[in-house]
C-alpha cells in the first residue's frame, strides 16, 4: 500500500508547481514518521529511496523543514540522512546533527573531517558524542567550536583528543577553563593544562574545584609551581611521599610489586616519588614525564627500573586518568615497551640525571 501511495505522491510531485511539491514531499515525510516504528526495513528504505530523489528538486529552506520534520522519528532511512547530513547548507544539517540520536557514528565522524564549522558547531550540541567524533572536531574546530564541545559534558576524548585540546588551549582563557573543570580530564593532561594556563584560569580552577577531594586546589598551588620552578619536592605532599619511599628502599621494600600496588591505588605522589627515587631524578623531571604528550619516555623510565608489563601498564592507566586506555593503546604500549632494550633504557635515564637541577 505505501508503494502505491508514494508512486502516486511521486506522480503528483512531478506534475506540481513548487509550493506543490514542497507540500507533497511534506505529506510523504509525515507519512514516514508515524509509522517509522512499524515500518520494515524494505519500506524505510522506500520511503529513503523515494525522498532522497526528490529533495534535491526543493530550496534550502524546504529541505531544513524536512530535516525538522525528521527529527520527530526514532529512526531514519541511512539514504536520506546521509543526505540531510552531508547537505552544503548547515541549516538543513543541523537538526539532525544536533538532535537526531539515532544518526550513525561513521557519518558524524565523515561530517565532522569534511564539513564546515557550522555542522562542526551542530554536532557538538548532541546529547553523547563518541571520541571518534570528537577528535576530528578537536583538529578542525575553530575557537567557537572548541569550547562548545569542551563544555558538552556528553563528549567523550581519546587521550590523544584531550592532548589537542589542551594545545589549541594556549593563550584561550575561556577554552582552557572549560578543559579544566572537565570531571574525565586525565591527571597529566591536567597538569600541562596548568603550564599554559593564565592566572585568572588557575584561580577559576582553584574557586570551582570539580574534582575529588579538592584536587585542584592542591595541583595549582603545589604542582603547577614545581612545573614552572621545578620545586616539587619543596610541597608538603612530595616530602612526606619521598620521605616515606625512602623507609621503604631502605628497608628494601621498593620494588615492582609495591610501585604496582602504589598505582592501582591511584596514590600519585607516591608513585612519583618511588620511580624518582629508585631511578636518581628530581621528583619534577618524573612528574614531566608523566605529563608529556606521549608516554614514550615513561616506558623507557620503566624498563630502566626493571618493572614489569603489568606494572608499566597500571602506570600508563594512572596517567590516563578516568578515560582509561583503549585496548589498541594498550596493543601500541605493550608493542613499543617490548622493543625497549633495558641498557639503552638506562643510559637514557644517566643523561636525564645529568639534566638534574638544568
Amino acid at each position: 500500500m505505501q508503494a502505491a501511495v508514494l508512486g502516486e505522491l511521486e506522480q503528483a510531485f512531478r506534475r506540481g508547481s513548487s509550493e506543490r511539491r514542497v507540500e507533497i514531499l511534506a505529506r510523504i515525510m509525515d507519512l514516514f514518521v508515524a509509522g517509522a516504528n512499524a515500518y520494515s526495513p524494505e519500506q524505510i528504505e522506500l520511503f529513503g529511496d523515494v525522498l532522497a530523489r526528490l529533495v534535491d528538486e526543493i530550496e534550502t529552506a524546504a529541505r531544513a523543514e524536512l530535516s525538522q520534520r525528521l527529527c520527530r522519528a526514532s529512526i531514519g532511512p541511512p539514504q536520506l540522512l546521509r543526505r540531510f547530513v552531508l547537505d552544503e547548507a548547515t541549516v538543513v544539517a543541523q537538526p539532525l546533527l544536533s538532535d537526531f540520536e539515532a544518526l550513525p557514528t561513521d557519518l558524524l565522524v565523515e561530517c565532522a573531517k569534511t564539513r564546515g564549522q557550522g555542522h562542526l558547531l551542530a554536532i557538538t550540541k548532541r546529547k553523547s558524542i563518541p571520541e571518534q567524533v570528537t577528535d576530528p572536531i578537536v583538529e578542525r574546530g575553530d575557537a567557537r567550536v572548541l569550547q562548545s564541545v569542551a563544555q558538552n559534558p556528553g563528549s567523550r576524548f581519546s587521550n590523544s583528543g584531550f592532548g589537542m585540546l589542551v594545545d589549541r588551549a594556549e593563550g584561550n582563557d575561556a577554552l582552557a577553563a572549560a578543559i579544566g573543570e572537565r570531571p574525565d580530564l586525565p591527571r597529566h593532561h591536567f597538569l600541562r593544562l596548568l603550564t599554559i594556563a593564565s592566572d585568572i584560569v588557575r584561580h577559576r580552577l582553584q574557586s570551582s574545584d570539580p574534582q575529588d577531594a579538592g584536587q585542584i586546589r592542591k595541583v595549582v598551588s603545589q604542582v603547577a609551581q614545581s612545573i614552572a620552578a621545578q620545586t616539587s619536592a619543596d610541597s608538603k605532599d612530595y616530602r612526606a611521599a619521598v620521605k616515606e619511599v625512602a623507609r621503604l628502599h631502605e628497608d628494601g621494600k621498593l620494588h615492582d610489586l609495591q610501585i604496582l600496588h602504589f598505582a592501582k591505588e591511584e596514590r600519585f605522589e607516591l608513585v612519583i616519588a618511588a620511580l624518582a627515587v629508585l631511578a636518581k631524578l628530581e621528583v619534577f623531571q618524573v612528574e614531566t614525564i608523566f605529563t608529556q604528550e606521549r608516554s614514550d619516555l615513561l616506558l623507557i623510565l620503566a624498563r630502566a627500573l626493571g618493572l614489569g608489563w603489568p606494572t608499566a601498564k597500571m602506570l600508563l592507566q594512572l596517567r590516563a586518568g578516568t578515560i582509561g586506555l583503549s585496548r589498541s593503546e594498550v596493543e601500541r604500549a605493550l608493542a613499543s615497551f617490548e622493543r625497549i632494550d633495558r641498557a639503552t633504557a638506562e643510559k637514557v635515564m644517566t643523561l636525564k640525571r645529568r639534566d638534574r637541577g638544568h
